[in-house]
This record gives C-alpha cells, structure tokens and sequence, in this order.
C-alpha cells in the first residue's frame, strides 16, 4: 500500500490507520481479503474521546500499521466488531442502529488504541496533549496562509512558550518545525497527485516566489521539486 510518499507491504492479520486527508492506495493480491470502513472525522474523533485518554488520542493523529496474533483474542474481537458494524450500517436508520454502529467503532478504537505500542503518553506529559491537537487542527486549516508561531499562539489563547512546550512533549519537535513538515508533505502530495507546476504549487502553499519554495523544499528533503517529482513519477 502507499500512503502519502511512503510504501509499505503489508502482512496477513494487519490494521492500518489511515487519518483524515492521508492520501493513500492499495495494490491487492488476487487472494487478498480486505475489511475497510470510512469514518467522518468529527464523528471519529467524537468518539474517540469517549474511549482513549488524552495521551493516547494524540496516537491517531498520524498513519500507522498495527500488526496481531491471529491466534489472539483481540484478532478475533476486532473482526467480529467489523462484521457487526457492516450489518448495521445496511439496515434501515433508527436510533437503535445508530447507537449499535457507535458502539461498534467504540469497540474498533478500544482495539487499536490497546495495539498502538506509543499510545499510551507519558504522566508528565499528558496535560500538553490538548494543545498539541488543537495546534494540529489549526495547522491543518492554515498552513498555506504562511502564519508565524506567534499568530497560531495567539488563536489558541496560548503563550508562545506552552506552545513550544506542548508540542516538544508530544511531538518532539517545535511548532515551527512542525509547519515546516506539513508543508513538505503538502508540497509532496501536489508534486505526485496533482498536474501543477512547481509554481502553482509553490503560490498554493502561500510562497511569494517559487525560487522560494523550491529552496524551501529541497533544503529538507535533498531533492528539488523537479528532481523529485520526476524520480518519483519516472
């Protein structure tokens, strides 16, 4: 499977988490069995918070790819709980098979959040969890309009330093850096999923110039845009 610019092979007994806005594919061998279920994001992380703590919420944020024991329960659990919400989700809506579905993913995300081996944050640094996650939602909105740290503080009602220290707890990197990276992965998706040129690209993302971006760009990847897209794209 590919998700954004990464390739993986995927075994037999394998979930794979696939949040929002990750571009991905699946090239299928002919015997394989796939169960795949597509969730709205705000009802996903709706109810997530009903299950997860505040440490392992910040687990789903990026893909991941859990492997089980085919011979243990929670293999077992996890499929039977794929299978129910199939069921429900073709019958008819009441809020009797709104409230089975629910419980269902529930269940789904009690699963992998116990299969993620770093889903469970630190004590210390569990309180810092939420401002991370706010910080991620509004890069996420924002990342093309080029906003300073400073900027992002302030919609968040937050010093520049919780900020920086949310984010080191969490992430392990800076707010700062973190923009960058969503940047570069912006800039990656366009280069291989879309027809835009390099300056189309490099204006989308809110460069003033192209020479920018591309500066920008293959100062932390190692590879200009160009270069990158035609290695990729052949």
């Amino acid at each position: 499977m590919n998700f954004d610019i990464e390739s993986r092979t995927l075994r037999s007994h394998t979930a794979v988490i696939l949040p929002h806005g990750v571009m991905h594919n699946f090239e299928l061998s002919a015997d394989a069995s796939v169960d795949l279920m597509t969730i709205d994001a705000d009802y996903f992380q709706f109810n997530l918070k009903q299950v997860v703590d505040a440490g392992a919420e910040a687990s789903f944020v990026h893909p991941d790819i859990l492997a089980f024991d085919p011979r243990a329960a929670d293999w077992a659990a996890l499929q039977s709980s794929f299978g129910n919400a199939e069921t429900h989700q073709n019958v008819e809506r009441s809020r009797t098979r709104n409230a089975l579905l629910a419980a269902n993913l529930v269940a789904i995300i009690s699963i992998l959040s116990d299969q993620l081996s770093h889903a469970h944050v630190p004590e210390e640094k569990a309180g810092h969890v939420g401002l991370y996650l706010r910080f991620r939602e509004a890069l996420e909105a924002s990342y093309g309009s080029r906003q300073s740290i400073a900027d992002y503080a302030a919609r968040l009602f937050v010093t520049e330093q919780s900020l920086y220290r949310a984010c080191k707890a969490v992430s392990g990197v800076s707010p700062s850096k973190l923009v960058q990276q969503r940047l570069v992965l912006e800039g990656q998706r366009l280069l291989l999923y879309s027809d835009m040129t390099v300056s189309e690209i490099a204006y989308a993302l809110g460069f003033t110039e192209p020479s920018t971006f591309s500066r920008f760009f293959t100062e932390r990847t190692g590879q200009s845009p160009v270069k990158f897209r035609a290695k990729r794209l052949g």
